[in-house]
């Protein structure tokens, strides 16, 4: 009997670095959501939650691979590799701790006015970028960057918002001005404006949060603030969080035995 419970253990102590949590990285791509907002008569959402989108095996969305990127240009010389935008106040770029992010700026949004007609709206399937990638990218075209829309990390997002990266959405330059939900067009296939999310701790800060810690391996839900102020996040696919629950669990066995 106890052969059997030293080989559990050490089963799990072999599996449990492979379903840990990878963390977040700032290549990290595909922000399409599941969104639900308080919405006023001019747009402004104020979210109540906010997580990755699930594909159709039921699971949390993965980044798209750079190989899809290019089979959407055919042919297209302007396609670059993407580039990595440094979110955080390390010299490397790429995986990082939230607690080595850059130093918040104050995040705008819109204004939300409350009003008894104001409703609760579910938007499905949508994407997350940034207000100065959308103003300068999506509405103005601006060429700054190599063509004409595209952002800094050599994404296009009118027509492939997919493939915008999360260091470029929250570089401080980027993410000051908070955050808008796009869906794309089914005419055009361009990505347009749902709705803008709203400034400070009800809106743009929740979003914030769960963007900058959200974990594609390991995904929560981002909420707004409970009545005490505090962020609530619950892990959503189910056997990872168990498995990582008792990862977590057999470690404390053994640095205690």
């Amino acid at each position: 009997m106890m052969n059997k419970q030293i080989a559990f253990v050490l089963s799990l102590v072999i599996l449990c670095p492979l379903v840990q949590a990878s963390g977040p990285n700032a290549l990290d791509n595909n922000w399409q959501v599941d969104a639900v907002c308080l919405e006023d008569a001019d747009k402004c959402c104020r979210l109540v939650s906010i997580e990755r989108s699930k594909g159709a095996d039921g699971k949390s969305l993965k980044n798209l691979a750079a190989s899809s990127r290019y089979k959407k240009h055919p042919g297209d010389i302007e396609v670059t590799a993407v580039k990595c935008i440094n979110p955080t106040k390390n010299a490397q770029c790429g995986a990082y701790k939230v607690a080595d992010m850059q130093a918040q700026p104050a995040l705008q949004g819109c204004t939300y006015k409350a009003h008894a007609d104001n409703k609760q709206v579910t938007h499905s399937g949508v994407w997350l970028l940034d207000r100065l990638c959308y103003n300068n990218f999506i509405t103005k075209q601006v060429a700054g960057n190599g063509g004409a829309g595209w952002a800094p990390d050599k994404s296009r997002p009118i027509s492939e918002v997919e493939f915008h990266t999360r260091g470029c959405i929250l570089i401080d330059y980027c993410v000051g001005m908070g955050f808008t939900l796009l869906s794309k067009d089914a005419v055009t296939n361009e990505y347009k404006l749902d709705v803008v999310i709203e400034a400070g701790d009800k809106g743009a800060q929740v979003a914030y949060d769960w963007l900058s810690a959200e974990d594609i391996d390991n995904p929560k839900k981002g909420t707004a603030p409970s009545a005490d102020g505090a962020m609530i996040s619950s892990a959503r696919d189910g056997n990872r969080f168990v498995i990582s629950s008792v990862c977590a669990i057999v470690s404390a066995m053994v640095m205690n035995a």
